[in-house]
């Protein structure tokens, strides 16, 4: 077990676990695999579960369970405290017990899932898995199912406070028994906690009114999935709250929850992966376009939220194809997280952290609260599944596995940039990433529409530059919105209307807005927000370009032979496609309507965020130089909601191909190194 520094670039700890000596009677070699951690805030300590075959492993005094006699494989939780020293720690169960996974509540206690067999002498007092009053299935008298267990610790490890086994209640023979496993397990605000699984038995004891009280008839692959719901822990244990299958609705072809998350509502969101094509997928829930079963098996991970009751979906989304699947994470703004592997079909990457990767490798994806829309999904290089899977408060995403990969791209400084001894053999090294899914603007990244001056006018056009400020692209309808691809922005506290947004860029007109100064500027995502500043000024004047210096405007053609808008304008640019389209180069005597942002009042006021189409001419005049000639406009004005335009005949002696323009209004000029063409 390691921990490292926020930045990566050193252990903070780092510490073996595991016994030295097995039983030599079972001549085999001492095992040791830590398979699940958790932190724990109330002791600011770290839970690990797994499995062991060391007779040796180490304990601590007072715990639950402090010897391994068999040397078979049982399962263990230690504890550790924030400096990676062993606190607790405890065997857990009968021989052929196993440790999945862990969390921890807000009391510090400990909830262990996981398998165990009951193929064992039930006279052996060391055999059967310990449970307590109100379990579900209570230890049997004899049998050989499999079964899930939850078992519930103090914060010593020194008492069970509630255990039960999960699966078939029925007593099997050595021939033909069930098996059921439990893999994922979390507790929400209220101290409800949740079980996910698999089990290949017809007899679960599903409970009144859940989702799918019983096994559908189809079955070609006999494990399915389940979910429980239990009361919190009190000193009486725990109660039952639901039980119910997770399975497809027609011909099922396996369905395998692994993990598990819970919201304060009292809402399961439970992760996996499915084979079948009928698994349930609600109405307006994302669905990835893996063809199910189609002419080649194409497994899919999904995300099923189930009710606070366990009676129905509130929404089920298949995500995205994939053949395993390890963990499942919510924000605290509800958007879901999951991670596993691809290895067998097309993937569908969104805004992806490493975009040049295929498939076989594992991956990392996001859902909207609404269970409705991808906002992000990429592969992960490293060729392996995605073991581990976690969400700070900032939003910075943690992924973990194992990889042989030496080309794993490391950053800087990291604290392992090489894997070790590559090519010998099992050379297999742990890897961690962390990148944000939080929304960032750029310094200095607020800026009138093709400029780079940090100043912007009240109703101007103005483009905002960062990472993650959005979902994915979306344009406006024309109906001025205030939300648009998932993202908002204010300025100053008001709302702004969002024309365009991108992962990189938002394009805005900014709200109309009396103060002067420095503002702040707050985009706001499904993932977090993003704060800035920017200056509020009454004058902010730029030119609209067509590539990174010819500014946008057109020529009129009385005589109808322009190319476009049926003969009547031609678009100003460098004679001939060099920008990708025909544009022309004006001449002297041209009729030329340039168009820009940020020019000020207008004698008509023009409020921002309504449509306009008309003149309203600014309040201060508008300077233009051409060459450094100086051109009196016949209009300068608003032509168009925050559209500004300024018509003018282009004089002679004013040099060929592209000359220099600038204009300023109220001593404010427009950006530099704009040109026109001219000929």
């Amino acid at each position: 077990m390691s921990a490292l520094n926020p930045t990566g670039t050193a252990l903070l700890y780092s510490t073996y676990l595991g016994g030295s000596v097995s039983n030599p009677n079972n001549q085999t070699n001492p095992f040791d695999i830590g398979a699940s951690i958790a932190w724990d805030s109330f002791d600011n300590a770290v839970y690990v579960v797994g499995t062991t075959n060391a007779v040796d492993f180490p304990t601590t005094p007072g715990a639950f369970k402090t010897q391994n006699v068999n040397g078979t494989y049982s399962a263990f939780v230690s504890k550790f405290n924030s400096i990676g020293q062993l606190t607790k720690s405890t065997y857990l169960g009968p021989h052929l017990t196993y440790g999945l996974s862990v969390t921890s509540d807000s009391l510090g206690r400990a909830y262990v899932v996981g398998y165990t067999s009951y193929s064992c002498n039930p006279s052996d007092s060391t055999c059967p898995f310990p449970t307590t009053p109100r379990a579900v299935i209570p230890a049997p008298p004899a049998s050989f199912n499999g079964y899930g267990f939850v078992s519930v610790f103090d914060t010593n490890l020194a008492t069970l406070l509630y255990s039960t086994l999960l699966g078939d209640p029925n007593a099997a023979p050595a021939v033909g028994g069930t098996t059921s496993e439990a893999f994922g397990v979390t507790v929400d605000p209220n101290g409800n906690f949740y079980v996910v699984g698999v089990t290949s038995s017809p007899s679960l004891p599903t409970t009144a009114g859940a989702f799918q009280r019983t096994l559908a008839a189809f079955n070609a692959q006999p494990l399915v999935g389940f979910a429980a719901k239990f009361g919190p822990v009190t000193a009486n244990g725990a109660t039952l709250t639901y039980l119910t299958y997770l399975e497809a609705t027609g011909t099922d072809f396996g369905d395998f929850p692994s993990g598990v998350a819970a919201d304060s509502q009292g809402n399961a969101y439970v992760g996996g992966y499915t084979n079948s094509p009928t698994f349930p997928v609600t109405t307006g829930a994302y669905h990835t376009p893996c063809p199910l079963n189609g002419a080649a098996l194409c497994p899919a991970a999904f995300v099923t939220k189930l009710n606070s009751a366990g009676t129905g979906l509130v929404w089920s989304a298949l995500v995205e194809p994939a053949d395993f699947f390890s963990s499942i994470q919510l924000d605290t703004q509800g958007n879901v997280y999951v991670a596993g592997h691809n290895g067998c079909c097309s993937f569908v990457p969104v805004n992806p952290v490493q975009p040049g990767l295929n498939n076989d490798a594992g991956f990392v994806a996001k859902l909207d609260p609404t269970g409705s829309t991808l906002l992000f999904s990429s592969l992960i290089q490293g060729g392996f599944t995605l073991r581990g899977l976690a969400v700070d408060a900032q939003e910075n995403v943690y992924v973990t596995s194992y990889t042989y990969d030496t080309t794993l791209p490391t950053t800087p400084g990291a604290f392992q940039t090489a894997l070790k001894n590559p090519g010998t053999g099992n050379s297999y090294d742990g890897f961690i990433a962390k990148f944000s899914l939080a929304p960032s603007i750029t310094p200095g990244g607020i800026v009138p529409v093709d400029s780079t001056v940090n100043t912007i006018q009240p109703g101007e056009w103005v483009s905002i530059y960062g990472a993650n400020l959005a979902g994915a692209p979306a344009t406006w309808t024309g109906n001025f919105p205030k939300s648009l691809g998932g993202a908002s922005v204010t300025i100053n506290g008001k709302s702004a209307y969002l024309w365009y947004v991108s992962p990189g860029q938002i394009n805005l007109q900014a709200p109309d807005d009396s103060t002067t100064g420095t503002v702040p500027v707050v985009v706001t995502t499904t993932s977090g927000s993003a704060t800035s500043t920017v200056t509020l000024a009454p004058f902010a004047p730029s030119f609209l370009l067509l590539d990174t210096k010819h500014v946008t405007g057109i020529i009129l053609r009385f005589d109808g032979t322009g190319a476009y808008g049926g003969g009547t304008y031609d678009i100003l640019g460098p004679t001939g496609s060099s920008l990708g389209y025909p544009t022309v180069a004006a001449k002297a005597g041209d009729s030329l309507l340039l168009f820009g942002v940020g020019f000020g009042p207008t004698s008509t006021v023009v409020a921002a965020g309504q449509a306009f189409s008309g003149a309203a001419p600014t309040t201060k005049t508008v300077n233009v130089l051409i060459n450094n000639v100086s051109v009196i406009p016949g209009f300068a004005g608003m032509s168009g909601a925050g559209l500004y335009q300024i018509n003018l005949i282009l004089p002679a002696d004013l040099g060929t191909g592209d000359v220099t323009l600038a204009a300023s209004v109220n001593g404010v000029p427009t950006q530099s190194n704009v040109v026109i063409s001219v000929q």
